[in-house]
Parts: structure tokens; C-alpha cells; sequence
């Protein structure tokens, strides 16, 4: 027994840390394939300026020529402009959706893009000139030998067409942004402007070697603060000099941008150093569980081999001859753990690759590296722990005088197992507590039986005739069309509060629709009205709550907001809803109708919200209305409920993967309540015999063994609620929306770790309770 617990609980203590270790480095390794990684730097804005605020990852046009051109510390320095998702046409017609980025030709100087085809230097410095990743290559052409081909898609609702002049292998995983194409900056003229404010760029720089960075980071704030400071006081009559007031360009390492940075209008979607520190606490956990339980059971094995410890000695045996047996053991369970968690770790590789985006590497040295610092650990723990437990084991027993100590670690073991197990499932109980909360609780919005397609352009002034063919199947409630929808990134536009005297600015997210949105979404009107076809929308605005909190008015309809050079009045209110993620809290924000201010704000988006789940005959229907309306064979669609879940992905997956460690982290920790209990009970089994003949009932004798334990539990619930409650309040803080720790899930922690314990240890309480006494103290 003692073999085959050992090794089923190394096992699954060396699985677990192996496949933690790995994916941590994964998550810290982002960004690294750079040769110049330690050396750029993205530039971004915090700033606040009265009640306008800004907390960004992109930066206005002019920003990167300017600091290339004025600090000899910047090597070079480049722009992304990101298009998003286009629908890309070849010259045989053939259409894909391709997430399209727009670059300077100094993108290549910074990043390390591989060339397969067509490498120049010159790369993308004339307009209308694409590079094509291979997989995007393959997949609009079949071949990657497509230098020289044309090809075409609409930016701000002009078609461009381009030339493709190389072809290149696609970023890894490992990046913090991934495109297909990449087009000339210059092909858009717009992009060349002195708009410092308007911040429609990410701004990367290449330093020179060994650069004082909080000492660039203030030169380059005091440089740009001569363009900044006249236009914040010209819009907001806010002084940059005030102590209240600041706007600075930060410089962010890049390396440290997937796991630390939560800027507003990120590339993409990053990874959260919060989740890196709660599987480093799990992975200690886990090690400190393997651990306690490979010296536990280390120590019975030694107690079960008393008999053998006295002939041994007898035999002339020496203590260092008893101490190299043991831990030849030890190190063969140790090998052969290391061995099955590896084969484990190979069988599960494919299973953990399909999940989405749980990046687990498929390089074999990777599990080397991790395998070499797996055992190091384990012998650290051996040569550490292991030879003074059985040293001092094979005293006690040749002195026959053991057992006060012996009772004494057994309790001490226990009870730090019991510790772990309270941590474990309080902890485990709250993160799936928040973490459910962020995807499933109240959104403010319905997300069920919406049906979003996209590239509705190609419909132009057939939008209104589709939408309304649409609606003539019952099977479809309603129908709008919108510039973007909750899940993506709205425009977040300068405003300005029209008061007697004066005007206050901020900012707000814009929601530019159609006057059936509120319907498709189910959006709660608190105060005045949505847009209708019986009054007039022009020039009207809705906002949500949080923006008629910053706006203060006392009655905040029929009052005004400017923005684009137009005046605005606002005729309703919306509830708040969520159309960012949770860990966000709801901005301020508005609907216009289109067209509006802006040209480019047009329809993007057709929202279709279904009476029913029939699916299937829903998007055939679809289908079937696209191609008679378009000339287009593709209907591009998704489900708005995926879309918008896709937000908490690294929520969802980090919840699936903390349960699956916490069951695994019990089962180990069960393994090692059992085999101490048995030891336990072992020990007292001629006090359980002697106490029954004296007429103690079965009952009698469980009720005596398990005061202890009780004992043991109640001292483990008074160390572990206030570690755990003081780690996970923390960890809790991170959250814009979270949840409140009641005294519910201590009453369920406690009540857990009782089942746990008496599953564990009073199947042995009963079977030693019954056993016949006569054949007990025959045996002692």
C-alpha cells in the first residue's frame, strides 16, 4: 500500500506542476522571439484633465516621427493602425475575412517579421502595397507565391486596392498582437496629421542600449507636453501645470504588455499576471501537499519495518547502511512517479492543445528543462526532509521510546494537510464564485438568440430593404444595424458639457445605431426615450447612467452635449449595461443615430434576435436573403452570445483549470488523511481492544477517535480562514465587479472539510471499532 500510495500521489503532485511550470513559462514568454525585446517600448497616455480622463495604449499620429526626429535615444520608431477583421477579395473573386493592420515601413526595423517570399527593405513604403501572412496566403490563393497579385478590401467604407508585395511567416502564439495583413500606412492620407489628441495609433520605439528609461520617460513628457498643454487648455480650460492635472506618454517594455498591462484599446485580448500568481500559490500548494505526504509516508513505511530495522541490527547492521535502504526507495518511487507523470503529461498534451487559448508548448526539450528542475525539487526534498525523519525514526525505534514523538509529527502532518485542504477549498470556492459572476450574472443586456453578421457595406442602399425582407420571416422579432456591438471596441470621442457660462468636457464611448437596437438588445429605458420614426433624430443623443452621473445636470433630458463641432440634446437615459469586460467598470456612453458627425461611422453590424433556438433554419434563411441582396456567397455571422463570452475567456478557462488542480489537489491530500489515520489507529489499537473488553461500544470507541481529529479540524479552520480570506480579499480587489465573501462560504468550507475528513478517516475509525478485541491484543 505504501508504494502505491506514494507513487499515485507524486505522480499526480509532479503532473500538476510539471503542466503549471509549463504554462507559466508560456505566459512569460510572450514577446521574447523579439532579438530586440529588452530594448522596445510601446508609448502610452494616462492622463486626466478636469473630468476628462485617459488611460490608452494608442497615441496621436504625430507622435513616433517626433520622437524618432528629437531623441538620439530612439532608434527607431513605428505606428500600428489596426483595421480589425476585413473581408479581403482576390482577383478570382474569392472573399476572406482577414484581420488587417496598417504600418509604417520602420515596423520591420523594430519587430522580427521572417520573410518567405518577396523580402525587401523597402517593404510597404509605397501606398496600396500589402504583406500577406502564409496561412492568410493559402488560405485566399492555395499557394504562397502570390507576390505581384491583387487584391482588395474597404477601409472606412472606401474600397482600396492593393499589391501584394511579400508573404510572411505568421507571429507565434506568443505575441501580444497576430495579424494577416499588413498594408502601407501611407495608403490611408488621414494617418499623416498633427492631431496629438486624436489617438488612433500604437506607438512602438526601438532604444539604444542601455538607456535610462524614467530618464527618456520625463524628457520626452516635457517635449510633448508643449504640444498637448495648449490643446487641453483650448478644449477643457484645464491647466496641465495644476497638481490635479496630468498627461503623460509612458514608455511600456514589451515584454511586460501581456501580463501587465490593461490599457483601453488593447491589440488584443491579454493575459492577466493575477492568474500567473494564483497558479504559483496552487503549484506551491501542490508541492508543499507531495511533499508532506512523501515524508508521511515515508515515516510509516519505516515504522511498518520495525521487525526488519532489529534483525538488520542485530545482524550488525550500521544506521547509514538502514538510512541508504530507505532512501533508495525513496528515489526509485521518485523515478518511477517521474516517469508515469511524464507519459501523462505526453497523452495529455493533445486534450489541454484543444482548449482555446490554453497555449501548452509541444517542444519536447521544454519538458526536459521541466522534468531536470521537477527532480531537483524532489531531491531537495529528500535530502532535506527525508534523513533526519529516518534517522530519528530509526532511534526511537531501537529505543523503543517513540511513542509521544511519533504521535506528535503524525498530529503535526495532519494538521498542515487539514490547513491546505481549508485553503484549498475556500479558495477554490470564492475565485469559481467571481468567476462565474463575471460571465453569468446580470449584463444589463440580453445575449440569447442574437444572430450578428458583419461586412453589411456590401448591402449600401439595399441596408434598409434587407433588413426589412428579414423581418417578414416570424421566426425573427426584430432586426438592427450599428456601427458595433457590446463585446467590441466602441469610439471614445471628446465631449463637452453645455453649461450657463461654460463648457466641461469629457469623454464617452458612442454606440452610433439604428432605432431598433434598444429593441434587439433589450436595453431598459429609466428616463425618456430611445429613437423612434415618430419624432425626429437629428441631432439627438441617448446615454446610459454613468454618463448622466458625470453630466450632474438636475434634469439631465432636454439638456446638451456637444462633440464634433455639432450640439446635441438628450431625449433618454439608458440602465446601465456591461459592454465591456467585468473587470472594467461601465463607462460613459451614448447612442447617436447614423448618419451622424462622423462619415466613417457607418453600418458594420446587422443584429438579428430570434423568437426561438432554431438556429439552423434561422442562418439558412440568412443565407438565402445575402446572396439575393448581394452578389456575395459568404454570409459571415456569429452568435452574439459566443462573441460577447469570448470576453471572459481567460476567466472561463482559468476557472475549468482551478477546479480540475483543486479535485486533484483533495484526491492527494485524502490519500494522505488515510494513510495517517491508518497509522493512527495502528497505534492505538491495543488502547481500542482493552477499552472494549471493558464494554466501551462501537459507537463509544468512534466517538473517542474522532475527538481528536475534531480538535485537529477545528485548529486547522482557526489557521487557514484568516490566510485564505486575506489572500483571496486581495486577489478580489483586481475586479471593477466583484463579489462579496459571506459567512456562507465559511459555513460551506467548514462543512466540506468535514465530509472530506470523515470520508477519509472514518471508514478506518469504523473498521478498527469492530474489530474483535481477542484478536487485537493477541497480536499486540
Amino acid at each position: 500500500m505504501y508504494s502505491i500510495t506514494s507513487i499515485i500521489s507524486i505522480t499526480l503532485g509532479l503532473t500538476v506542476i510539471l503542466t503549471l511550470s509549463n504554462w507559466i513559462f508560456i505566459e512569460k514568454s510572450f514577446d521574447k522571439f523579439h532579438k530586440n525585446q529588452q530594448d522596445i517600448y510601446r508609448v502610452v497616455i494616462n492622463g486626466k484633465a478636469g473630468d476628462l480622463t485617459i488611460k490608452s495604449a494608442r497615441t496621436g499620429a504625430p507622435l513616433a516621427k517626433s520622437l524618432e526626429n528629437n531623441f538620439p535615444e530612439v532608434k527607431a520608431a513605428t505606428r500600428i493602425l489596426k483595421i480589425g477583421s476585413v473581408e479581403v477579395t482576390n482577383e478570382d473573386k474569392n472573399a476572406l475575412y482577414l484581420k488587417a493592420f496598417g504600418v509604417d515601413t520602420s515596423f520591420f526595423s523594430i519587430f522580427d517579421v521572417s520573410f518567405i517570399k518577396g523580402y525587401n527593405k523597402e517593404n510597404l513604403s509605397n501606398p496600396n502595397e500589402v504583406i500577406l501572412t502564409d496561412k492568410a496566403a493559402n488560405r485566399l490563393f492555395g499557394s504562397n507565391n502570390v507576390a505581384g497579385n491583387k487584391l482588395d478590401f474597404f477601409i472606412d467604407g472606401n474600397k482600396h486596392t492593393f499589391t501584394i508585395k511579400s508573404v510572411v511567416n505568421n507571429f507565434p502564439k506568443e505575441s501580444h498582437f497576430h495579424f494577416d495583413i499588413l498594408f502601407s500606412m501611407n495608403t490611408l492620407r488621414w494617418t499623416d496629421n498633427e492631431q496629438w489628441l486624436s489617438t488612433d495609433f500604437y506607438t512602438y520605439l526601438l532604444l539604444q542600449k542601455n538607456i535610462d528609461i524614467e530618464n527618456l520617460q520625463k524628457k520626452i513628457n516635457e517635449y510633448t507636453l508643449n504640444y498637448i498643454a495648449p490643446i487641453v487648455k483650448d478644449f477643457n480650460n484645464a491647466s496641465l501645470t495644476n497638481s490635479e492635472n496630468y498627461f503623460r506618454h509612458d514608455l511600456q517594455k514589451l515584454t511586460d504588455i501581456h501580463l501587465h498591462s490593461n490599457f483601453n484599446d488593447e491589440l488584443e485580448q491579454n493575459g492577466d499576471v493575477i492568474y500567473i500568481k494564483l497558479f504559483v500559490s496552487v503549484l506551491v500548494l501542490i508541492l508543499i501537499i507531495t511533499s508532506s505526504i512523501f515524508i508521511t509516508l515515508t515515516k510509516i513505511r519505516i515504522n511498518k519495518s520495525h521487525k526488519e530495522i532489529y534483525v538488520r541490527k542485530v545482524s550488525g547492521a550500521r544506521n547509514d547502511s538502514l538510512f541508504y535502504k530507505f532512501l533508495s526507495e525513496i528515489i526509485i518511487i521518485t523515478v518511477i512517479s517521474v516517469f508515469i507523470s511524464f507519459i501523462l503529461l505526453e497523452t495529455l498534451v493533445p486534450l489541454i492543445l484543444k482548449i482555446e487559448n490554453f497555449r501548452f508548448t509541444d517542444n519536447f526539450n521544454n519538458y526536459i528543462i521541466l522534468l531536470v528542475v521537477s527532480l531537483m525539487i524532489a531531491f531537495t526534498v529528500a535530502m532535506v526532509s527525508i534523513p533526519s525523519t529516518i534517522k530519528q525514526s530509526l532511534s526511537s525505534l531501537i529505543n523503543r521510546n517513540h511513542n509521544i514523538s511519533k504521535k506528535n509529527s503524525f498530529n503535526a502532518l495532519m494538521v498542515i494537510q487539514l490547513v491546505i485542504s481549508v485553503i484549498v477549498i475556500f479558495s477554490t470556492l470564492i475565485i469559481n464564485r467571481q468567476l462565474r459572476y463575471m460571465e453569468n450574472d446580470e449584463l444589463g443586456i440580453t445575449k440569447e438568440n442574437i444572430i450578428n453578421v458583419k461586412g453589411i457595406d456590401k448591402l449600401g442602399n439595399s441596408l434598409e430593404s434587407f433588413k426589412n425582407s428579414l423581418l417578414n420571416n416570424p421566426e425573427i422579432e426584430q432586426v438592427s444595424y450599428s456601427y458595433t456591438i457590446p463585446g467590441e471596441q466602441f469610439p471614445e470621442i471628446a465631449c463637452k458639457k453645455i453649461t450657463k457660462g461654460s463648457k466641461e468636457s469629457f469623454v464617452m464611448a458612442f454606440c452610433p445605431c439604428d432605432i431598433s437596437f434598444k429593441d434587439v438588445f433589450q436595453l431598459e429605458i429609466l428616463q425618456g426615450r430611445f429613437f423612434s420614426n415618430d419624432y425626429s433624430n437629428d441631432n439627438k443623443i441617448v446615454i446610459n447612467e454613468s454618463a448622466a452621473k458625470i453630466l450632474r445636470y438636475n434634469n439631465v433630458l432636454n439638456n446638451s452635449i456637444e462633440f464634433g463641432g455639432k450640439t446635441f440634446k438628450i431625449i433618454g437615459v439608458v440602465k446601465n449595461f456591461h459592454f465591456d469586460s467585468k473587470q472594467k467598470e461601465i463607462k460613459p456612453m451614448a447612442f447617436v443615430t447614423m448618419p451622424t458627425v462622423y462619415t466613417h461611422w457607418i453600418p458594420n453590424y446587422l443584429s438579428i434576435k430570434t423568437g426561438n433556438n432554431n438556429s439552423v433554419s434561422t442562418v439558412g434563411f440568412l443565407e438565402k436573403q445575402w446572396k439575393k441582396f448581394t452578389s456575395d456567397n459568404y454570409l459571415k455571422y456569429t452568435f452574439f452570445e459566443n462573441s460577447y463570452n469570448s470576453l471572459y475567456s481567460k476567466e472561463t478557462y482559468a476557472r475549468r483549470i482551478l477546479i480540475i488542480l483543486s479535485v486533484i489537489a483533495m484526491v492527494i491530500i485524502t490519500l494522505g488523511l488515510v494513510s495517517i489515520s491508518i497509522e493512527n489507529i495502528q497505534q492505538r489499537t491495543k488502547e481500542i481492544g482493552i477499552r472494549k473488553v471493558n464494554g466501551a461500544t462501537v459507537s463509544n470507541v468512534v466517538k473517542m477517535l474522532n475527538q481528536k481529529y475534531f480538535l485537529m479540524l477545528l485548529l486547522s479552520l482557526f489557521i487557514a480562514f484568516p490566510v485564505a480570506y486575506y489572500v483571496i480579499d486581495n486577489w478580489l480587489q483586481s475586479f471593477a465587479y466583484r463579489i462579496n465573501i459571506g459567512v456562507g462560504i465559511f459555513f460551506i468550507t467548514s462543512v466540506l472539510l468535514i465530509l472530506v475528513t470523515i470520508l477519509s478517516i472514518n471508514i478506518q475509525v469504523y473498521r478498527a471499532a469492530i474489530q474483535n478485541p481477542v484478536m487485537t491484543l493477541k497480536d499486540e
